[in-house]
């Protein structure tokens, strides 16, 4: 949409701002927007600056003792129409003790251009920049730099809500969990999606946006919550962004992601 390569032109320093904001504002118009033109130009710059940008923006150091409660993990390639209202939404958070670690995975969009400014502007954002290794690589590129009690993943055009690390963060200290499963919304991004993918959506709310049965809500072992799953055989949801992990397990484990392959997910989540 033009709302987002509106937000990136506001970039200070990092494109030529008059040449792009002339190109969005022609395309705009009268509110008919040419979408191709613009996000041609708007590539054709975005890769010019990407290539000049650094590797890692680190946050300040507080002292080696002060560790965040959580490392929110977020690869991103090639989302510049997402990315912005999924850091939004993690900043916006009623929780606040948090690091976001965003690993880019070698993206060749305006992807790099959005992060480079917002862990230029929140001090909780670290941006590291990879080649290209898959979401796997991505991954486990952000758990080897998480310093968080718990972790967890999001994928770049997902939204949290803004309550909801104050929630996890709760519960897994009530509780004392190493891990909590949750169900996602699956939303349409505007209405030509909604029209067009009706189907899907409609197929992957059955399988995200499901009632928490009661036999889940009470603190159980991981043996014991496998073999309800497993009697419940439509309840086993592999999707590692519906989980809150505690960081100290996955290393114990030695849990990482599989790369080279699609659907890692299933894989790591039961383990």
């Amino acid at each position: 949409s033009l709302d987002i390569y509106r937000k990136l032109v506001k970039i200070e320093g990092l494109v030529d701002r008059k040449m792009l904001k002339a190109h969005v504002e022609s395309s705009s118009g009268d509110g008919a927007a040419e979408i191709p033109g613009h996000i041609k130009v708007f590539d054709e710059v975005s890769r010019r600056y990407t290539a000049k940008l650094p590797v890692r923006i680190s946050p300040p150091s507080k002292g080696e003792d002060h560790k965040p409660k959580v490392s929110v993990i977020v690869p991103v390639y090639n989302t510049q129409m997402y990315i912005c209202d999924c850091l939004d939404s993690i900043l916006a958070q009623t929780f606040t003790d948090f690091e976001v670690i965003c690993v880019d995975d070698g993206s060749v969009d305006a992807s790099s251009l959005a992060l480079f400014h917002y862990a230029g502007k929140d001090e909780r954002i670290q941006w590291i920049r990879i080649e290209n290794k898959g979401l796997s690589g991505a991954r486990n590129e952000g758990m080897d730099a998480a310093r968080g009690e718990y972790v967890l993943f999001v994928d770049s055009d997902d939204k949290l809500k803004p309550e909801t690390l104050e929630e996890l963060v709760a519960l897994a200290d009530r509780e004392n969990l190493d891990h909590i499963a949750f169900t996602a919304h699956v939303f349409p991004h505007d209405d030509d999606v909604a029209q067009s993918m009706a189907r899907q959506i409609a197929s992957f709310r059955d399988l995200y946006d499901i009632p928490a049965w009661l036999e889940y809500r009470v603190p159980q072992a991981g043996s014991r919550l496998m073999a309800t799953i497993l009697n419940n055989s439509r309840d086993l949801v592999v999707s590692a962004s519906m989980r809150f992990l505690r960081l100290s397990r996955l290393r114990e484990a030695k849990l990482r992601f599989k790369t080279g392959i699609i659907h890692e997910d299933c894989i790591f989540t039961p383990a």
